[in-house]
């Protein structure tokens, strides 16, 4: 039997359909151009993705583990994601450690929540990451926020935006990696 080959053509192709891959073909299906979207897998994966890895009934979403903030971005209101059925839940846990000796570490989204779970092995680091929390989450939201969902900025206006004590303080870390800070 012969096949027919059908032949399509499309203005942009995104790889991997994450939810980052999803997003933008989304918003450029949205600017009217045709779009395919290619995933090695079965199902799509990313931070949508659902799977019961260990016992049956247990499910997890393995790559989902850095949304904060997600509540804010603008993907949810511009593509009108409600109309799909979706809802986005932020359990009060976020995140766990377990350790073979029994303890663990539970990141809440419950700031002091979160330190008492760290004071539990240290005083110092509970202290580090109340405070890089109240650094990041509370004063450099706006400036994050305005460099994470708008377009980018000249060069002049942006060194501007990254002049500020606040700034500085912020960009002294860019150069470090988690466990010098913490």
């Amino acid at each position: 039997v012969e096949e027919e080959l059908i032949v399509t053509t499309f203005d942009g192709v995104v790889i991997g359909a994450g939810h980052n891959g999803l997003t933008l073909a989304a918003y450029l299906a949205r600017a009217g151009l045709k779009i395919a979207v290619l995933e090695r897998n079965s199902e799509i994966g990313g931070g949508t993705s659902t799977e019961e890895p260990t016992l049956s009934g247990y499910r997890f979403n393995l790559h989902s583990n850095f949304f904060m903030g997600f509540r804010h971005a603008p993907m949810m209101r511009d593509l009108e994601l409600h109309r799909f059925g979706f809802s986005y839940i932020e359990p009060p846990v976020q995140q766990a450690a377990a350790f073979r000796d029994g303890s663990c570490v539970v990141i809440h989204q419950d700031l002091d929540a979160t330190c008492t779970s760290l004071a539990r092995f240290s005083k110092q680091d509970a202290k580090t990451f109340h405070d890089l929390y109240h650094l990041y989450a509370v004063k450099m939201r706006p400036l994050l926020v305005s460099l994470l969902y708008n377009a980018p900025l000249p060069i002049d206006e942006l060194l501007d935006r990254l002049s500020g004590p606040e700034a500085k303080e912020f960009l002294s870390h860019a150069q470090h990696d988690l466990f010098s800070v913490v």
